[in-house]
């Protein structure tokens, strides 16, 4: 490939975070061949378009991490077996039971969740013999 040019950047240690960033922007643009006319173009398109209604973000832990700190009861295991169990036979007409696939349109925070999941469960108890 091409040779690699240098990169100078001076700063204080204020504005570490900064030069951070760039560092990073600069070997994703090495990385993906990009001239420096398309980094600076896509650096002004992001600053002016990019996630202007997101508030924040969170990375998600890999499922292997999950389940290490949070491992599968057996209750809880049987509970998907059982669900899965009832769930194929209603699918396939060997029960007589209707499918209803329900979830809140919107999960804005843990006490609206837990509010739906109690209803949902009081509502599932009675209709259970058909739904």
């Amino acid at each position: 490939g091409a040779p690699l040019k240098g990169l100078r950047v001076d700063f204080e240690a204020a504005q570490w975070e900064e030069v951070k960033g760039r560092i990073e922007e600069v070997a994703g643009a090495v990385s993906a061949g990009l001239s420096g006319a398309e980094q600076a173009r896509r650096r002004a398109t992001a600053q002016t378009t990019d996630n202007l209604r997101i508030r924040s973000v969170r990375p998600l832990l890999p499922p292997a991490i999950l389940t290490e700190e949070l491992p599968q009861l057996a209750a809880h295991a049987a509970l998907v077996l059982r669900s899965r169990q009832q769930l194929g036979e209603a699918i396939r007409g060997e029960c007589g039971k209707l499918v209803a696939l329900v979830g809140p349109p919107l999960l804005e925070n843990d006490a609206s969740v837990v509010e739906f999941a109690a209803r949902l469960s009081a509502v599932a108890a009675e209709v259970s013999d058909t739904v």
